[in-house]
């Protein structure tokens, strides 16, 4: 359940980030649309640190459900820490890709895509699970890595590119 919750809460910010930035980007309130652009980011990122931090603090208990094992035990309980360090990164850049389809700057979000995990993160992962003595570990720190390259880019071009290409306009006081 915490793994749903992590991913549909920022995923359902992102559809409505989508909608109200679109709608502000329409009207040309560009100042309002950074604002929402903050707030949907800023929501998603304390909802994720919020369940990641639950799931860290009872991470035994979580695993213990699952085994009564000592090795199995511990093998769940890092499957479990590798699922909150990919939820993280998840939350960090799943609400930015409804940021720019609300800028209506949409390609970016699928070569960015493509190139993290197609061409970093499946090829890495095998690397590591297969020529390492990572095993099926290297397929989640392959994983986490093209998440966190993912959402690095889909940041950078949200914040450094497409947020502030469209001038702000306020409205004027003089009637």
């Amino acid at each position: 359940m915490k793994r749903t919750l992590t991913y549909t809460l920022p995923w359902s910010i992102s559809l409505t980030a989508t909608i109200v930035i679109g709608y502000e980007v329409g009207a040309r309130n560009y100042a309002a649309a950074r604002q929402y652009a903050v707030l949907c980011q800023m929501t998603a990122f304390v909802i994720a640190l919020g369940l990641i931090a639950m799931t860290y603090h009872f991470i035994d208990p979580i695993a213990r459900v699952f085994t009564s094992d000592a090795e199995t035990f511990w093998a769940i309980r890092m499957f479990i820490f590798y699922a909150v360090a990919f939820s993280f990164f998840d939350a960090a850049g799943t609400p930015v890709q409804g940021i720019l389809r609300g800028y209506k700057d949409v390609k970016i979000i699928t070569y960015v895509a493509f190139v993290t995990y197609w061409l970093i993160s499946i090829p890495m992962g095998y690397a590591m699970a297969h020529a390492t003595s990572y095993g099926p570990y290297g397929y989640w720190i392959s994983l986490i890595i093209g998440l966190a390259i993912n959402a690095s880019a889909l940041n950078w071009r949200l914040w450094k590119h497409t947020a502030w290409k469209v001038p702000i306009s306020y409205p004027s006081t003089k009637e």
